[in-house]
């Protein structure tokens, strides 16, 4: 595993890339947002200023596009043309779950306050319409409604007119989401885009910044309750436990970003419940519907994304209950899944009666590789527990696709992520405070982009946990130690000192 496979995956990954319209390859286009993420990674290791370029007008398209959903939140499917403006209105939970770190992570990168309002605004809608009320997402909301695709979503000058009640207002909404007479879409509707920013369009209407943004909040909050009393989509209330992993992730990501405590709250709530009512007879199950549990064990990339959960649960909150759950998990997932002679991770467990040929796959597709989950998540949780055996599983999956990365990045760019993180190493920083303490800490840590810190905390004064490498001897006073590639800092006590030892680690703009 030679560092080439980084450098050169960059000009690979940009080969299709469609540098008017953002994204890759012509119309349908995905979000792709695991090549994004890698970019994102190889701009932050190497200033590779077309990296950035191409993730942030990416999702810049994306967001301002049909593809999202401007007044809800969230993202449909797909795109069915190369400009963003005509989706498959279907809406995936493990869509959403992977574009919200890569948008929260471009937000700390350049700074781009759009990209974690968007963000947070996806969470939110999770949170309003695919949220289980005992703990669990759902997976899907359909594309149709009344036999109709999009029929939920597209608007003509007249609803909205008759919605708003206020001519001028309406008349400056339907400029500023393209709303037009004649349509983009079927039977005269319109999809709502953006074309322009805030402040070219205030200017070409001759509207103060201020009064746009306050008609621009009152009129989407109306036009949204608006369209609460169409008929919705239908949903489907299918709980998958690798999708709820992944968004339980994506959680506890805004939660750092911005503080807000339901969202950390959904992401405890359901893996609580993931880990209570979804293990039968010791063994983790693959989803269910509603209350009731299915039958199917789990797969191997539901271990994965619950191990990738559990680790981000244990940073967030510094409860030792999520990292010993990892490591359980870690456990079977390795237990069930490992190939012992050619390595890396089986999908499916052995003695599947309607699978012939047990498969391993690095490549991504709708869903990330459960081996590259996997590899990413184990390196993570070796480095908060000195369990080098999980680092050796790492290690050897890594090993067994290297040809596949040097052959065919564009396929597995989640895979190449895990390697960049191996390669490089972890940034290790320990927080050791009281809670208040902590928090503050934690905001400075949590304002700058560093895609390979791990977290580990606790207060003063503690008994050191077994087997915490990243605590040992560290509990007898309030402070931050930064460490990577075998040298640690001094104890930071100050402001001052930890902002400067961040910006060093730190590419990009802090917020």
């Amino acid at each position: 595993m030679q560092d080439s496979l980084l450098t050169s995956a960059p000009a690979q990954l940009a080969s299709n890339y469609d540098s008017q319209f953002g994204g890759f390859g012509e119309g349908p286009k995905f979000p792709n947002s695991d090549t994004l993420a890698l970019l994102l990674r190889i701009w932050h290791d190497t200033g590779d200023k077309e990296s950035l370029q191409i993730v942030t007008h990416t999702l810049g398209c994306m967001s301002r596009g049909g593809i999202y959903d401007h007044l809800g939140g969230g993202f449909h499917r797909y795109s069915v043309d190369e400009k963003w403006l005509v989706p498959h209105f279907e809406k995936m939970l493990y869509d959403n779950a992977l574009l919200v770190p890569v948008l929260l992570d471009a937000h700390l990168a350049t700074g781009d306050r759009d990209f974690r309002r968007t963000a947070l605004h996806t969470l939110d809608y999770v949170l309003r319409e695919m949220s289980h009320p005992d703990g669990g997402y759902y997976s899907t909301q359909d594309a149709d409604s009344e036999g109709v695709e999009g029929k939920f979503f597209a608007w003509t000058p007249e609803e909205i007119e008759d919605v708003l009640d206020d001519e001028d207002a309406a008349a400056v909404l339907c400029r500023f989401f393209g709303v037009t007479p004649q349509g983009n879409f079927e039977h005269g509707q319109s999809i709502l885009h953006i074309e322009k920013n805030l402040e070219s369009f205030a200017k070409q209407a001759s509207v103060g910044l201020d009064d746009l943004r306050s008609i621009l909040e009152r009129g989407i909050e109306t036009l949204r309750e608006a369209r609460q009393r169409r008929i919705a989509p239908s949903r489907d209330d299918k709980i998958v436990v690798a999708w709820n992993g992944l968004m339980a992730s994506a959680m506890i990501r805004g939660y750092q970003i911005s503080g807000d405590q339901r969202y950390l709250d959904s992401a405890r709530h359901s893996i609580r419940r993931l880990l209570d009512d979804f293990v039968v007879d010791g063994q983790l199950r693959h989803g269910g519907l509603g209350v009731s549990i299915g039958l199917q064990p789990a797969f191997q990339d539901d271990l994965a994304a619950m191990v990738g959960a559990c680790v981000d649960l244990y940073e967030a909150t510094f409860e030792m209950n999520w990292l010993a759950s990892a490591q359980h998990l870690a456990s079977e997932m390795i237990d069930v899944f490992w190939d012992v002679e050619g390595h890396g991770f089986y999908y499916v467990r052995d003695g599947c009666d309607d699978v012939l040929v047990r498969s391993k796959n690095p490549f991504d597709g709708a869903m990330p590789s459960g081996n590259a989950l996997a590899v990413e998540a184990l390196l993570r949780l070796a480095a908060l527990t000195g369990d080098q055996p999980l680092r050796q599983c790492a290690h050897q999956t890594l090993a067994l696709y290297a040809t596949a990365m040097r052959e065919s990045p564009q396929a597995c760019p989640r895979m190449l992520s895990a390697l960049h993180r191996y390669l490089r190493g972890d940034v290790e920083i320990t927080v050791v405070g009281d809670a208040s303490q902590r928090g503050e800490y934690l905001r400075k840590i949590h304002a700058h982009f560093i895609p390979l810190r791990v977290l580990a905390g606790a207060d003063p004064g503690v008994r050191e946990p077994t087997s915490m490498p990243m605590l040992e001897g560290r509990l007898t006073q309030a402070a931050v130690f930064v460490c990577q590639d075998q040298v640690c800092s001094a104890p930071l006590t100050c402001a001052a000192e930890l902002d400067t030892s961040l910006r060093q680690l730190a590419r990009g703009i802090t917020t």
